[in-house]
């Protein structure tokens, strides 16, 4: 036996577990372990724990030991929205193990390391470039991250001087300098960078792969054959990235996390998913029909003919539902009692406005410009940022394209800036406040903006605010800029509306007298959460404090939607909180005019505005504000969506 695979099974101290024993001792076994129960397991005497009524009970069987799965659902973090049933699919990770190995020919091991390289840089590109098509620019930027590591001058270095002066093979000093680098990351004080330590690793793998000459299954292949669920202990962002809807039904991890970069790409891909089930992978044989809710998360890890029964309807309903949104994807989102609310999306380049229109956005809510600085060894000049700016204003063809400016610093270091290391660069030197410090370099991104916006709706919204100061000076830059531009004879709008992002705690308490400096608001649900509950996105030990349903939160978006209507301005959700069909009452509910969020949620999001009477979704969030904790929250809002009318 291993403690190990018993830790992992996710029992805790109350819960009914069932033991089963084989084999000519398996009578004396059981009842050693029902008197090891009766005695509390030699811990001090308590109340009886439910686990020895289980053990007096049990019996001894004619078949293998196997541990015994709940017929009723498993409770798991929601990843991803939707159901799947099917098949489970067990992905057995390769992880590849280099040992120390000397070599003879220096030149040929570092050629061999060169190729590889190249190999796994190529491979990384393509599939960056296929999710991008796909999802966009947002998810792919985690593997540019990933594909930058790659390009890293010192660690090729330190590997390439390590397999000459100790004639090692290119996999043991790979191995070697990927250990250091991780560790470095693992001893951070910052939880964010401690956290990269995993892609970090992930690469290193890929490329282990390809010098042992194993290509990693990338370019459109999937570890599966058949449609299935996949189930594994974790799957990194590439992984995540390569797997084909049409074959996963759904995924299962024991760990990841629901704002982990796995989980962002599933919730693009439109794969159902659940995580956080400590132990599945012992719990769970492959074939074994199994089934999920990633809405509610939920895990049924064995079926009955009335649970599949129960499941396969529910699943059937939300493929229904789904098909529906996406067939009405193109009208406007209207309450039933004739409210409108726009509907936009995120993008992070041009490429992604077609896809964005298609899935039925009115307009780009949020371009995030800080990919177009992303993947370079210098910032891109004034000629290269119009161009892009342009060609999605173009695309967009007179809908309204939202521009926020350079958002860099705390979890978007931009190497070529020489932003200092930071002990709480979340809090530090980022957003707005970097480029009103750097004048030059803003005033370069704000011409750029400018010129785009001739002849299109342009607008442009600044990112981490927190004092009318810093509007009132980056207004002053943009307004010398248009000065400029047109003395100068170039075409620019007369008019550019301006705005700013509500992310931290003092735009919350200031929000009077902002809205009285700006034309609109866009909530980052994201950062606004983390900044008012005090508690990092990455630490599991805080993890149900990250919730944007968290009471606080709540009241948070409230009181700035109620600034915002006091001044006359409009107010939009840009977080990942807008692309939840689940919270879209509340949010029309709070007073939000507009939502922007990746193409692939629009439908549902828009389905759910038709459904729902907004006087009804008012008096949700009244009713919603008065209740204790997130939970709570999240309960209110599936019986308001159970009692909402299923169609159009």
């Amino acid at each position: 036996a291993s403690i190990t695979q018993l830790l992992t099974l996710g029992v805790r101290q109350g819960d009914t577990i069932t033991f089963t024993a084989t084999g000519a001792e398996s009578t004396q076994l059981l009842a050693a372990v029902q008197q090891l129960a009766a005695a509390n397991f030699g811990d001090a005497p308590n109340a009886p724990l439910p686990v020895a009524e289980a053990v007096a009970h049990a019996t001894v069987p004619a078949t293998p030991a196997k541990v015994s799965a709940p017929t009723e659902p498993l409770a798991a973090l929601p990843a991803s929205p939707g159901i799947a049933v099917g098949p489970a699919h067990l992905l057995a990770k390769r992880i590849p193990m280099p040992q120390e190995q000397r070599i003879s020919d220096v030149l040929a091991e570092q050629a061999r390391l060169a190729a590889a390289l190249q190999r796994t840089e190529d491979e990384l590109s393509d599939l960056e470039s296929r999710l991008q098509r796909r999802v966009g620019s947002d998810e792919a930027g985690i593997l540019t991250a990933q594909r930058l590591v790659l390009t890293d001058n010192a660690l090729r270095m330190r590997v390439l001087d390590q397999i000459a002066t100790q004639q090692v093979s290119a996999a043991w000093a790979w191995q070697c300098a990927i250990n250091a680098v991780v560790a470095d990351y693992e001893a951070l004080d910052d939880a964010y960078l401690r956290r990269r330590a995993a892609d970090v690793r992930d690469v290193g793998n890929r490329l282990l792969l390809h010098l042992e000459q194993q290509s990693a299954p990338v370019k459109g292949q999937s570890p599966l054959k058949i449609p299935a669920i996949l189930v594994a202990t974790e799957l990194s962002p590439s992984e995540t990235a390569m797997l084909d809807p049409a074959l996963v039904l759904g995924i299962v991890t024991e760990s990841g996390g629901v704002t982990g970069h796995a989980a962002i790409i599933a919730r693009s891909l439109g794969i159902p998913a659940v995580t956080g089930v400590a132990g599945v992978t012992a719990l769970v044989e492959a074939g074994e029909q199994i089934a999920l809710d990633g809405t509610k998360g939920e895990l049924w890890l064995t079926l009955d003919d009335a649970t599949y029964a129960t499941v396969d309807e529910r699943r059937q309903r939300w493929l229904a539902e789904r098909a529906a949104a996406q067939a009405l994807a193109q009208e406007p989102a209207v309450t039933q009692d004739g409210v409108r609310i726009e509907i936009a999306a995120n993008i992070g380049g041009a490429a992604e406005v077609a896809p964005a229109l298609a899935a039925g956005a009115e307009g780009v809510g949020l371009f995030r410009t800080e990919f177009l600085f992303m993947g370079r060894v210098d910032a891109p000049d004034e000629e290269t940022q119009f161009q892009a700016y342009r060609a999605a204003a173009e695309a967009l063809d007179k809908r309204p394209l939202l521009i926020r400016t350079l958002d860099v610093g705390g979890d978007k270091p931009l190497p070529y800036l020489a932003i200092p290391p930071e002990e709480n660069p979340f809090l530090g030197w980022r957003g707005i406040r970097y480029c009103l410090d750097n004048p030059a370099f803003f005033r370069t991104q704000l011409r750029a903006i400018l010129r785009a916006s001739a002849g299109h709706r342009v607008q442009v919204m600044f990112p981490m605010v927190s004092t009318v100061a810093e509007v009132q000076r980056a207004r002053a830059l943009l307004m010398a800029e248009q000065r400029d531009l047109t003395a100068a004879g170039i075409a620019c709008a007369d008019q550019l509306a301006i705005g700013i992002m509500i992310e931290t705690p003092a735009a919350v308490l200031n929000a009077r007298q902002l809205a009285g400096a700006v034309d609109f608001f866009s909530i980052g649900t994201n950062d606004l959460t983390q900044y008012l509950m005090a508690a990092d996105r990455g630490n599991s030990r805080v993890a149900d404090l990250i919730d944007p349903l968290q009471p606080p939160v709540i009241a948070a978006i409230a009181r700035v939607a109620e600034a915002a209507h006091v001044a006359g301005i409009w107010i939009g959700v840009c977080g990942e909180l807008a692309a939840e069909p689940l919270v879209t009452p509340l949010l029309v509910g709070l007073g939000i005019d507009e939502l922007s969020m990746s193409a692939p949620a629009i439908g549902a999001v828009k389905a759910v505005i038709r459904r729902i009477e907004h006087a009804a979704a008012v008096d949700l969030a009244h009713y919603i504000q008065t209740l204790p904790d997130a939970k709570a929250v999240r309960v209110a809002l599936q019986r308001f969506a159970e009692r909402a009318p299923s169609g159009d």
